[in-house]
């Protein structure tokens, strides 16, 4: 799948449902999220997420965070109540739009649309932390893990990258009929769909270490969906361990 592809997708996605397409809890299907409500479940994630990074990473610093798929910022908003500085990147300019509407008098973050296959309009070593959850699922693998490569470019010494990815949900043969079909059907397609691909465990761990980074832990993860295998991958910069080692890493409890 073409990255203009999955940018066309998410653009009609914004346009026809945004909060759902982020967060497709099949009761506000059809522009039924309330928009407090939305970004409140954000506030409880990252509240929820920051306390699992820290028992991961006793000494994380709070300088500047990336929210990988900002979508309308549901995530970032929540990150800059944490960190003195947090940039939401996404691919679609109209959820990029969404997010800036909601800006009100948060002045410690920023946002940025990103229609490349990398980011490299962030600088090396340029954030102490990184999440990504319910976004590299709907990545063909080699896409995702281009990112994942860039998630270990980006961390400072000491940081920490929390990603979510599911094992393939079919095998590649399936899985390329059917980008194929979607293709053949055109641009007229049901903006209500959203696709959904994994990259097997292994072969992020090798992207991991060929990046540079090193597995600190991995998590089972529901994200994805009944039915599907997914892991939450913590990622720490460089091949030696680096700080104080972390306690009892608890159980990675899935957000909703």
């Amino acid at each position: 799948m073409r990255l203009k592809r999955l940018r066309e997708d998410w653009e009609r996605l914004a346009e026809h449902d945004a909060y759902w397409a982020v967060l497709s809890d099949p009761a506000k299907r059809g522009g039924k999220w309330d928009v407090d409500a939305f970004y409140a479940s954000g506030q409880a994630e990252i509240d929820y997420v920051m306390s699992y990074a820290g028992a991961l990473r006793p000494d994380l610093a709070r300088g500047d965070a990336l929210d990988f798929g900002c979508g309308p910022g549901r995530l970032t908003y929540a990150l800059a109540a944490h960190f003195s500085h947090a940039v939401g990147v996404d691919i679609s300019a109209p959820m990029i739009e969404l997010a800036e509407r909601r800006r009100g008098t948060v002045q410690n973050c920023d946002f940025i649309c990103n229609d490349r296959d990398d980011l490299s309009v962030l600088l090396d070593a340029s954030f102490d932390f990184v999440y990504s959850r319910i976004v590299l699922q709907h990545m063909p693998a080699a896409l995702a893990l281009g990112y994942v490569s860039e998630f270990v470019r980006i961390l400072r010494p000491g940081g920490l990258a929390l990603f979510q990815i599911p094992e393939p949900l079919l095998s590649p043969l399936a899985q390329a009929r059917r980008g194929l079909s979607h293709l053949l059907r055109g641009a007229s397609d049901d903006a209500k769909t959203i696709r959904m691909f994994g990259v097997p465990r292994a072969e992020v761990s090798r992207q991991v270490s060929a990046a540079g980074g090193r597995l600190l832990n991995v998590a089972a993860d529901g994200s994805a969906g009944a039915g599907t295998v997914g892991w939450l991958y913590a990622v720490v910069p460089g091949s030696q361990p680096t700080g104080p080692a972390p306690g009892p890493i608890p159980e990675w409890q899935t957000p909703p």
